[in-house]
Parts: C-alpha cells; sequence; structure tokens
C-alpha cells in the first residue's frame, strides 16, 4: 500500500500526462482531417485540383508534427522537472522514465508514419501529373 505523500506525488505525474494526451487527441484530429479531406477531393465530393489538396492534406499533417513534438517537450520537460523537485523518493521516478520513453517511441513511431503518408501524397500526386 502507497503512503498519501506517494499517491498525492503520483498525481502531480499525471497532469503532464494528461496534457500529453489532450494535445495527442488534437494531432490526430489534424491527421484524420487531412487524409478525409484529401480522400473526398480524390473521390471528386469535393471539387478541387489535386495538387491543392495535396498541399492543404500535407500542410495538416505537418501542423500535427508540430503539435505533437511541442507536446513532447513539454510534457518530457515537466515530468523532469517533477520528479526533480518531488519529495518522495522512490520506484515511482523509474516508472515516470520508462513512460516518459514509451511516450517518446510512440509519438516518433506516429511522426515517421505521418511523413511516410505525407511522402506517398506527394509522390503519388506528381506521378499522376506527369
Amino acid at each position: 500500500m502507497r503512503s498519501e505523500e506517494e499517491l498525492k506525488a503520483y498525481s502531480y505525474i499525471y497532469q503532464p500526462e494528461l496534457l500529453l494526451v489532450g494535445w495527442m487527441s488534437a494531432s490526430f484530429v489534424l491527421m484524420t482531417t487531412s487524409l478525409l479531406f484529401y480522400h473526398m477531393v480524390k473521390v471528386s465530393s469535393i471539387e478541387m485540383t489535386p495538387h491543392v489538396a495535396a498541399l492543404f492534406a500535407v500542410s495538416l499533417i505537418v501542423i500535427s508534427l508540430m503539435l505533437s513534438t511541442s507536446a513532447l517537450y513539454s510534457y518530457a520537460k515537466r515530468t523532469r522537472d517533477l520528479v526533480n523537485e518531488s519529495p518522495v523518493k522512490g520506484g515511482y521516478q523509474d516508472d515516470e522514465n520508462t513512460f516518459r520513453g514509451l511516450y517518446v517511441f510512440i509519438i516518433i513511431t506516429v511522426a515517421i508514419i505521418q511523413l511516410g503518408i505525407s511522402t506517398t501524397i506527394f509522390q503519388g500526386i506528381y506521378k499522376n501529373s506527369k
């Protein structure tokens, strides 16, 4: 059973994680919107040239990447500060380092996927225009 002081320390750690999850949700909404918009143009639900649609879609993906990067930086800084300033020394620092590493890995993986999607969109546009 954890002491009241340890539980209080854990509650401070949850705040940065909740902020990270919120910003990542916004990033995923941008990504989904980008792909949905691009698909709607491709199936002619929206009248627009494919080049402009690709530019808009990739722009939303880039904004999503910037949002993810800033959220991850902010999360890492906040958790590092909280762990260093915590009056409770113990196992939760190791837990937080593990979670931080996991979040970094996940966000970097998502960023690579987003860059791959952006590249595929541009390659498809320029291949079809030749």
